[in-house]
């Protein structure tokens, strides 16, 4: 009895269907169906971390480059930054909120805050919202559990 099909008709039989080791095929079953799940989970947590990461390193390099270009930030670096900072997704919202807090003086360089940047370019809303950082880091928890119920019930 080494087919699929016959592991998912008779789940608490013993079977060996790679030669190796003789079990029960709801562990077989369940073995396969933790390793899919968590590749599964694993690759979509992956794509989504670069889909926001993506965003973020192509600002980190202009900011870079806007850095090296001017030493003190005056209305022009300011705008510039507006235009930089407004086309990104996950920084458009905060940056939005920041930039009511600046104040920009007539004379030359005098640009003021009113309150600091990490209250708006916060984890939370930069990455929390676009990634479901609570169920990755309670996913190995579950698969344990998983693992753990499926020894139990094919003992």
């Amino acid at each position: 009895m080494s087919t699929m099909v016959d592991l998912l008709l008779h789940p608490f039989t013993d079977a060996n269907p790679i030669g190796l080791v003789t079990a029960p095929g709801l562990s077989w079953v369940g073995s396969a169906g933790i390793i899919v799940v968590t590749l599964a989970v694993l690759t979509w947590m992956v794509v989504k971390v670069w889909m926001v990461r993506q965003p973020l390193t192509v600002v980190a390099t202009e900011l870079q480059k806007l850095r090296h270009q001017h030493s003190v930030l005056d209305a022009e670096g300011l705008n510039r930054l507006d235009g930089l900072f407004g086309k990104v997704e996950p920084l458009a919202q905060a940056w939005e909120e920041f930039r009511e807090t600046v104040l920009v003086k007539d004379s030359p360089g005098k640009i003021y805050n009113t309150r600091p940047a990490e209250e708006f370019f916060t984890e939370d809303n930069l990455i929390n919202q676009r990634i479901n950082l609570f169920f990755y880091s309670s996913f190995p928890g579950i698969v344990t559990g998983v693992g753990l119920l499926l020894t139990f019930l094919a003992i």
